[in-house]
């Protein structure tokens, strides 16, 4: 379960605002067309509905981190007590397996609610500026939900109103026209929000303007629209009201959740029981559960401090030609070589514990300090520090907002675009990735420091920069495995990088859609399966 602070106060004058006859009303589980859908604040409580929806996508699962879990099937991480996740990337998945069912139904249940609200709140009477706004935020969250199933499945039924026994079986539509829809409900919505500086301390949660053009020009990037991309990520900065919050480390904790530099986000808060909040940040004790573990390869991509990576650079300490090794539960020197870990890129330390690191709970050692040993307990001895509330590292109920999108993704979002057109100012695109690099916490040297003043790099060289940039501000924010998808990398990210369980295997096609959930078909009389699957 989890709490969206949101709604608290509009559920509480629901709940409050009855008088001696409160036992006579209907019940909100028992809530019917005949008595719901009258009022303004019916109409509140349908919007805190898809709201919820909207925040599965971030606490389901068997450990409760939604769409997190999908950096373990990237070259990023990998799942530490397994999962039918990883059937995935081992090419053994089927229309059978569970993890493709849940996604699917998933999104499709934020889908049917947003379908009832919009068709339902259409044709209520109330303020009608506040009935446009509502609207255009489901059309948001919608087009959220189709986003994600046109990435992953391609061709999937487009239901644009409530089924009924009549209207239950929908044939598959083509992922073009599920773009198509998506961008215009996204650029419909988008005249009707309010600006981030017009919302009200009381509605924080609730999309803005801003959340609309940042998702529309993902939509765009995600299906290489480049041009169109680049200027939807322009009207977010033209807002001049974004900017990046000064403290990469403490951005993912409660106290940036309402910084500039936070668009969308799924919001949480501490429950009155365990596990209402969010528990992707999660900590048991003195070590980490391993279900998501960094991998060797994200550790090494972290460059110098002096901008170049660590097989070019002179500041590396660590042993360059050593090479991680798992075998019958031991670790080999390379996952136990802490000069590896010197001299990094200050984002390495905000976002992920390395071994025998300091940390608030560890092995305390003869000089007094504390220090993380995560033993056997993952095999490469790192975990994802990002997200996790260092203050009580018993938690598994987090009040931790997790970011849908953010000021930083605008940026590299605008800089990928302008690249891969092939005209782009050169000057602004470097100085999109240097905003990133000059953060005041991470301050690692631009781009014309690294490469020098005089030369000009080419598209290609911009767009690697651009990739390096995309992995390391954005890990373990769920965006890797679309990015791999969409550059054309999940091969290589999947058959050149050393994983201690679990091999994996490319599938060519097949590894880039997936197939359609077979208990969907067998109730779908009209729906078939994906051609790569039949």
């Amino acid at each position: 379960m989890k709490t969206n602070i949101l709604f608290i106060s509009v559920i509480f004058l629901f709940a409050t605002s009855c008088s001696d006859s409160f036992l006579d009303r209907t019940s909100l589980n028992n809530i019917s067309e005949d008595t719901f859908w009258k009022t303004e604040e019916d109409a509140l409580l349908g919007l805190a509905g898809c709201y919820d929806t909207f925040q599965s996508m971030y606490y389901e699962g068997p450990w409760g981190i939604g769409i997190m879990q999908y950096e373990a099937i990237t070259d990023n991480a990998y799942f530490g007590w397994g999962h039918s996740l990883d059937d995935i990337c081992r090419g053994i998945h089927t229309p059978q397996t569970g993890v493709i069912y849940d996604f699917f139904k998933m999104h499709y249940k934020g889908i049917a609610r947003c379908n009832k609200f919009i068709t339902n709140v259409e044709s209520m009477v109330f303020d009608e500026a506040k009935k446009r706004r509502m609207l255009a935020e489901v059309k948001v969250l919608r087009a959220n939900h189709y986003m994600h199933l046109s990435m992953t499945f391609g061709d999937v039924p487009l239901i644009t109103e409530p089924q009924t026994v009549i209207n239950a079986n929908v044939p598959k539509t083509s992922r073009e026209s599920i773009v198509s829809f998506i961008i215009n409900d996204l650029k419909e919505a988008a005249t009707a929000l309010p600006t981030q500086d017009r919302i009200a301390g009381g509605e924080y949660g609730r999309l803005s303007k801003g959340a609309a053009l940042g998702l529309l020009a993902r939509v765009y990037l995600y299906n290489d629209m480049f041009t169109e991309a680049a200027k939807a990520a322009k009207d977010v900065i033209d807002m001049n009201y974004y900017e990046l919050y000064p403290d990469y480390g403490r951005l993912f904790t409660p106290e940036a959740e309402q910084s500039k530099e936070i668009i969308m986000s799924a919001c949480f808060e501490r429950g009155i029981k365990p596990r209402e909040g969010t528990r992707i940040g999660r900590w048991k004790g003195i070590v980490p559960p391993p279900f998501i573990v960094p991998l060797p390869d994200l550790l090494d991509d972290y460059y110098c401090i002096d901008g170049l990576p660590i097989d070019k650079s002179p500041l590396f300490k660590g042993d360059i030609t050593q090479q991680p090794i798992y075998k019958d539960n031991v670790h080999n020197d390379f996952l136990k070589d802490t000069q590896r870990y010197v001299n990094r890129d200050p984002r390495m330390g905000f976002s992920i514990i390395t071994h025998r690191t300091p940390w608030i709970k560890g092995e305390i050692i003869e000089n007094g300090q504390v220090l993380y040993d995560a033993k056997n307990y993952t095999l490469t001895r790192c975990h994802f520090r990002k997200w996790v509330e260092e203050t009580d590292l018993e938690m598994e109920d987090m009040p931790q907002d997790v970011y849908t999108l953010r000021y930083a993704d605008i940026l590299l979002m605008r800089a990928e675009a302008l690249v891969r057109t092939g005209n782009y100012d050169y000057d602004e695109v470097l100085g999109l990735i240097n905003q990133i690099r000059q953060r005041p916490t991470v301050m690692m040297p631009i781009v014309q420091d690294v490469e020098g003043k005089t030369k000009r790099l080419n598209s290609d060289e911009l767009f690697e920069i651009i990739k390096h940039e995309r992995r390391i501000e954005l890990v373990y924010e769920g965006h890797r495995y679309y990015d791999l998808i969409r550059w054309g990398e999940l091969e290589r990210a999947w058959g050149e990088i050393f994983v201690p369980v679990n091999l994996r295997h490319y599938l060519g096609q097949k590894s880039l859609v997936w197939p359609l959930p077979e208990k969907e078909i067998e109730i779908n009389d009209l729906l078939e399966q994906n051609e790569l699957w039949k």
